[in-house]
């Protein structure tokens, strides 16, 4: 099984590709790198996806990449339109 997000909601998939909510996305933790060498680089760290009761939904290792942002605002406008949600459930870790 794996999960995938579609507008804001993590689902699970089974083995015969049916899809199971799992929750809404309460609150996302982003980490953000700024590699030494390349000043002025923003790039996704890690992401974490909890719903309300504060419970993890998701550790999104999909989205950890090389793609690099000229800044923080513009890699969380990013966040926020991968996942289709507010900016302000977005908190850096």
């Amino acid at each position: 099984m794996f999960r995938i997000v579609e507008n804001g909601i993590v689902y699970e998939i089974n083995g015969y590709g049916e899809k199971r909510e799992i929750g809404k996305i309460a609150k996302l933790k982003l980490s953000i790198e700024h590699p030494e060498r390349m000043l002025g680089i923003s790039r996704v760290k890690s992401v974490i996806l909890y719903d309300e009761q504060g419970d993890e939904l998701m550790n999104d290792q999909n989205i950890v990449d090389n793609q690099e942002y000229y800044s923080d605002n513009d890699l969380i406008n990013e966040i926020a339109k991968h996942y289709n949600i507010s900016k302000d459930l977005i908190c850096l870790v």
